[in-house]
């Protein structure tokens, strides 16, 4: 089996041939930062956009890349974040080129914005082909279902 990352109050169990990091960026001009959780199922590059930028150039057809970034607890009151819980069950009907941040040709992308824990997130998937595996999907899932996170001060 893989590792378990553990930091910010957010958990994940990655599996085998994973990777992954727990982080916040550096705050910048009184802005509070938040937690980001990067995975991939083949090296990160030391330097990436929150969103996968400086990643997804370098994905190949059964390459993921999963970001989960965390917004302000003043998001909590957003429509955008009324989903209640993070997105598992996922099927690859549920991705396609236009979810992508940026469409990079051949691949297909997940967002979805929720909270949990009186936190709030996006999550957010590429794969670097059309043609992931069922394997891929059901690997997808069972991370996404490893996944925890506390309520803050707790």
């Amino acid at each position: 089996m893989g590792v378990t990352l553990t930091s910010h109050q957010i958990g994940v169990r990655l599996l085998e041939g994973w990777e992954g990091e727990i982080y916040r960026r550096k705050a910048q001009d009184d802005m509070q930062t938040f937690p980001i959780l990067h995975m991939a199922n083949f090296p990160l590059p030391a330097i990436r956009g929150d969103f996968g930028s400086g990643v997804v150039e370098l994905m190949k057809e059964k390459n993921v890349f999963i970001s989960l970034f965390e917004y302000g607890p003043e998001s909590l009151d957003k429509k955008l974040f009324q989903r209640r819980g993070i997105p598992t069950g996922l099927s690859i009907g549920d991705f396609s080129p236009v979810r992508l941040h940026r469409i990079i040709k051949g691949q297909l992308g997940y967002q979805s914005f929720f909270q949990e824990s009186m936190r709030a997130f996006c999550l957010y998937i590429v794969l670097g082909g059309k043609l992931a595996s069922n394997k891929t999907i059901e690997d997808i899932n069972a991370i996404l279902s490893s996944i925890s996170i506390s309520q803050l001060g707790n």
